[in-house]
């Protein structure tokens, strides 16, 4: 190129073109240089970053390995992660769940994409130290060694499933177990180590997998299940195979089976396998093996001496404590497998001979009997550590209990220092029951050893032999009244159906109830009239419908018969009458004095009629509920002609049509209407508490409007302050008045003057002041009816003390007139 000739023709210079053309020939040149080394850092970073995630892997197992195989929970602990699984489990369904599947060449490994495998956060980003750009999760799956079928080898799968009652937290079951009932020992853990991806995704980077075995365990050593071979006076009741009583007559030795895999037959003593009954607090108790081979261990274990706790605290002794032990097998002094809670220890069962009532030696009792002791004899009735329990069941013909009554031990005695470990009938208990919670029938009894039998080492007693009867007293009937008011009178013409109330002792459903004149040979006669039955309390009060309406007048019993034993009872008397309605009202008249006037109260009237003294309840309405007031409280006297009130007519519009009504009964009444007119408004008296009050105000031309700094409540002549000078600032004050009294008009025009002296008319301009821009407050159960101005009254600079008040309604054209309420005085 021509600038390239120059070179070697010795030009010392370059055009610009010249520079520019040279540089993006260079330029060109380097590209290729340039991708490759951006290629090879990529590859470096990315092969660091692998280099991490297996470091972070590695790091994750190590700690992974360091936590326990295995911790058994208890309730109190419930929600700790003491152990692999605790953490690692997650959340399965089913939780016993453990998928595998078979790759090409027939090798069963786990199945570590199935949803029951999950993958369980261990580290999220930026938790794990030293690896902060990764995420760490953890899957399991337990493992178990499978011989071949001539034991020479042995092959490593994953488990089909784990037990059905196993999980990592249960209590009691939260050790290790596949679906055949053997101890795991090997867990398989994969840590998965991720990145985060460019969209913000997690980028799988490094996945590692460990075998993670029990320090306690060997691989070909295990223990499938322990059974109970003899003698048959221990063994459970029930059948379960691996449960034995703690206790037989004479005491023997419990003889035991334990299934199990890579049990060591022959060899030195030491390298023998052995085998004990473990559990907390309790010292090992030792299985005397008598026969050994590769499955199956014989021996025998004794369960009543020796079975000290570690804190010296055993109620207990001589005897292992009831409820779960588990089984331990050690191998050579070195290598242990264990059945955890495989043995139940168990109280013996025991066996009721007789029982009788403490009072009168007879198994039967009334359903009457709140506390009757029974003696129950048999044995053994343990109590090292608490009383058996005693109960009474009913069966139904087909067999189902339909229903128990615990009773309450009181002592229990038996052979001196047995502690109840003694045979039937050597052994004795007193419980009380009470007989009023149960139904009648035929009852068996139960001991149990102790609380309830669903206890894992609690053993109940067979059904006894001879049956308790409970028998149902015949019911004692006390009275009837109508249920809504408590009147002993109910009308046959009106008011039906009457809802009765029975009341007494002894009431037991299903029964009947009745009305009858009298009773002939324990049944209803005479006249009488089936209730419907709405309800039984406590067996002792009924509440029944009645239709009357067949019944001549007249007064009637109330009957009730029990259809569990047919037994009845009825009243002495005939406490309720039935008679025809013929009540009446003639009148309501205001006494003389007083007007039905709106917005009056304390109006005394006279409401005349007859049957007057069955009236219950006394209403004032207007036909509506929310105008419908109890005024029963408003009566001063009554008799069978008349009642006298004190009329409340607060809140009673002029406008609506008002009436009395006079209740009889729920559904029986009568009603008087009556008028209600509008009324002068007037004050209450001067020493009346709040007749008068008003409310002071003032500004000046400098000051904010102040309301209301203060008001004056005075019984007598309330205050106001007048204008005038304060210094060199001239206040304006002024008054607001609220007045109390009665026939203030609620939906029309109110009006108040405050003026100086006797006269409105005769007060100068500016000490007189009249406003209808006012505002009625009512409040009928308080009897208040006030009238409050909204507007305000700017007070004249001068003084006087015998202000009056003036009221009226918008239905009156003239006021009322209360002179000396209130007064004007100086600052």
């Amino acid at each position: 190129m021509r600038f390239m000739a120059r070179l070697f023709e010795g030009e010392k210079g370059f055009s610009l073109t010249e520079i520019l053309v040279a540089g993006l020939i260079l330029v060109w040149g380097l590209i290729p240089v340039v991708g490759m080394f951006d290629q090879s850092f990529k590859g470096f970073r990315n092969a660091r970053q692998l280099q991490q995630s297996i470091n972070c892997a590695r790091a994750a197992m190590e700690q992974i390995k360091g936590m326990p195989f295995y911790v058994p929970h208890d309730e109190r602990n419930l929600n700790l992660n003491l152990d692999i699984d605790d953490r690692f489990w997650g959340n399965r369904n089913p939780v016993y769940a453990n998928p595998s599947k078979e790759i090409p060449g027939g090798q069963i490994v786990p199945d570590w994409d199935h949803q029951n495998l999950p993958k369980v956060t261990f580290y999220e980003y930026g938790q794990f130290r030293g690896y902060e750009n990764f995420k760490v999760q953890v899957q399991l799956s337990y493992f178990i060694e499978i011989k071949s079928a001539d034991g020479k080898a042995s092959v490593l799968r994953p488990v089909q499933s784990m037990k059905t009652t196993w999980g990592p937290k249960t209590v009691g079951n939260d050790r290790p177990t596949d679906d055949q009932n053997r101890a795991l020992s090997l867990l398989l853990v994969r840590v998965v180590v991720s990145a985060r991806g460019a969209g913000g995704e997690d980028v799988e980077m490094h996945s590692l997998e460990s075998m993670v075995t029990s320090n306690d365990a060997l691989y070909n050593l295990g223990i499938s299940a322990i059974e109970v071979l003899g003698p048959d006076s221990i063994k459970d009741p029930e059948g379960k195979l691996n449960a034995a009583a703690h206790w037989s007559s004479p005491d023997v030795d419990v003889q035991v089976r334990i299934r199990g895999w890579g049990f060591k037959a022959t060899g030195a003593t030491g390298d023998l396998v052995q085998a004990w009954l473990v559990r907390d607090q309790m010292i090992d108790t030792p299985i005397n093996l008598t026969y050994r081979s590769e499955s199956e261990l014989r021996g025998t274990v004794r369960l009543y001496s020796g079975h000290n706790e570690s804190s010296n605290v055993n109620p207990w002794t001589p005897r292992a404590a009831i409820g779960y032990w588990t089984v331990k097998v050690r191998q050579e002094g070195l290598f242990s497998a264990y059945l955890y809670n495989g043995f139940i220890v168990q109280y013996p069962q025991p066996i009721i001979s007789d029982f009788w009532n403490v009072s009168d030696n007879k198994k039967e009792g009334l359903n009457s009997w709140s506390s009757v002791q029974i003696k129950i004899k048999g044995g053994p009735f343990c109590f090292p550590v608490e009383y058996p329990a005693v109960r009474m069941i009913r069966f139904d013909e087909n067999g189902a209990a339909v229903d128990q009554l615990d009773g309450t031990v009181e002592q229990v005695t038996a052979p001196s220092n047995s502690k109840g470990y003694a045979l039937s009938p050597n052994c004795e208990i007193t419980a009380l029951f009470d007989l009023t919670k149960a139904s009648p029938g035929e009852y068996v009894l139960q001991v149990v050893n102790t609380r309830e039998p669903t206890i894992i080492g609690h053993v109940a007693s067979p059904y006894s032999q001879a049956k308790y009867l409970i028998r149902e007293v015949a019911p004692e009937v006390d009275d009837v009244f109508v249920n809504a008011t408590g009147s002993r009178k109910a009308y046959s013409n009106a008011g039906n159906p009457w809802e009765l109330a029975v009341v007494g002792r002894y009431f037991s459903v299903p029964l009947e109830v009745y009305l009858c004149s009298s009773v002939t040979n324990g049944q209803p006669s005479g006249n009488f009239v089936k209730g419907v039955v709405k309800s039984v309390s406590g067996g002792s009060a009924i509440v029944a419908d009645f239709n009357l309406s067949t019944l001549p007048d007249g007064n009637y019993k109330a009957y009730v018969r029990n259809l569990s034993n047919g037994a009845a009872g009825w009243t002495t008397g005939n406490p309720l009458t039935v008679v025809r309605f013929s009540a009446t009202l003639t009148g309501l008249q205001p006494e003389s004095g007083y007007n039905f006037f709106e917005n009056y109260y304390d109006i005394r009237c006279r409401l005349t009629g007859s049957g007057l003294n069955d009236v219950y309840r006394l209403e004032l309405t207007d036909g509506t509920s929310a105008g419908t007031y109890d005024i029963t409280g408003d009566i001063l006297s009554r008799s069978d002609t008349e009642i006298r009130l004190n009329l409340n007519l607060i809140g009673c519009d002029s406008a609506r049509s008002w009436r009395i009504r006079a209740v009889f009964a729920p559904n029986v009444s009568l009603e008087r209407n009556f008028t209600v007119t509008v009324g002068p408004a007037v004050l209450h008296a001067r020493f009346t508490p709040n007749s008068v009050i008003i409310h002071r105000y003032y500004w000046a031309i400098f000051w904010n409007y102040i309301n209301p700094p203060s008001s004056e409540t005075s019984t007598t002549t309330a205050a106001a302050i007048r204008s005038g000078w304060s210094g060199i600032i001239y206040v304006i004050r002024g008054a607001r008045f609220e007045v109390a009294g009665m026939g203030f008009d609620s939906g029309g025009t109110n009006v108040i003057r405050a003026f100086k002296g006797n006269s409105y008319e005769s007060a100068p301009s500016d000490q007189r002041w009249e406003t209808n821009n006012t505002t009625v407050v009512i409040d009928r159960a308080a009897k208040l009816v006030k009238l409050v101005s909204n507007a305000t009254w700017t007070m004249p600079n001068t003084t006087w003390s015998n202000g009056s008040i003036s009221v009226r309604n918008g239905s009156m054209s003239s006021f009322n007139v209360y002179t000396d309420r209130w007064r004007l005085v100086d600052p």
